[in-house]
């Protein structure tokens, strides 16, 4: 498939959310105010933009897998969602997460998803960036490992990425993004290496989707169960924030920074809609 390139279309999708939506001025708040000590960005995560992290055991995705097939409601309640970030973000997984930030943090949204072996796959199953603050995370927790269900992610560097997002790859339109990167590559000699990591039960994937190409890898022998979590930096602790307003969420929308943010509902925000 032939791609239309867009040069400077990550820049301009960066200024959206950092510039006109205020994340860029959030972050510096929220940094200002850290009373943490801060660790100077020196973990994996920091220096290179993905960490792979055992985060859930086994008996919590067991539950979460049951709870997927039965489509339970409590996978998009507030309070369940709390309970069981509870279990997510703590020790090495907080550590990583404010040493990226510099600051403290909030789960904006969790999701949960079942892809089965056959299924219509989505655009992100191309390589893509998200579209978001250049500063944020996703958390991609495998409730099933990858030799179970033949799926994963797989993951290009920051220079690899940098070096598309300079040929105007990178926010192309959504329907022209490609599964294999291989001719594009040799037609502007980039060198092109994917990286993907054997998931155990209850492995994440931590990784900057805004400066990372990332895409999917459908499953080919059983269904593949993800939680997806998406992480931006908070002026309070996370469980602060979370007892205050209306967060985590249930979707992907990306509420304008304010003196009342993250307080407004996904209406009354007028909300930024995530490229992922």
């Amino acid at each position: 498939m032939a791609v239309t390139l867009n040069p400077g279309g990550d820049v301009r999708i960066k200024m959206l959310y950092d510039r006109d939506a205020g994340y860029a001025r959030l972050h510096t708040v929220c940094q200002q105010t850290f009373q943490r000590p801060a660790t100077g960005g020196t973990s994996h995560l920091s220096r290179n933009g993905m960490e792979k992290l055992s985060v859930l055991a086994p008996e919590d995705c067991a539950v979460l897998r049951k709870m997927i097939d039965l489509g339970s409601p409590f996978l998009t309640n507030r309070l369940y969602l709390r309970a069981l970030l509870e279990k997510i973000l703590t020790g090495d997984v907080d550590s990583r997460i404010t040493d990226y930030f510099g600051s403290e943090y909030l789960p904006l949204w969790c999701r949960t998803y079942r892809n089965d072996p056959g299924g219509d796959q989505g655009v992100s199953f191309r390589w893509h960036c998200d579209g978001g603050p250049s500063k944020h995370l996703k958390m991609l927790i495998y409730l099933n490992g990858s030799d179970e269900h033949g799926g994963n992610t797989q993951f290009l560097n920051r220079d690899t990425t940098a070096a598309f997002k300079s040929i105007g790859y990178v926010f192309c339109d959504i329907n022209e993004r490609l599964g294999d990167l291989s001719a594009l590559s040799r037609e502007h000699d980039i060198p092109y290496q994917p990286l993907r990591a054997r998931l155990t039960e209850g492995d994440a994937i931590l990784f900057e989707p805004a400066n990372i190409l990332h895409k999917g890898v459908w499953p080919t022998k059983a269904p593949r169960y993800l939680l997806q979590i998406c992480i931006v930096p908070s002026p309070v602790a996370w469980r602060d924030a979370c007892s205050r307003y209306a967060i985590p969420r249930d979707n992907a929308d990306w509420p304008c920074v304010d003196k009342n943010w993250p307080a407004k509902t996904a209406a009354d925000a007028q909300p930024l809609t995530a490229q992922g």
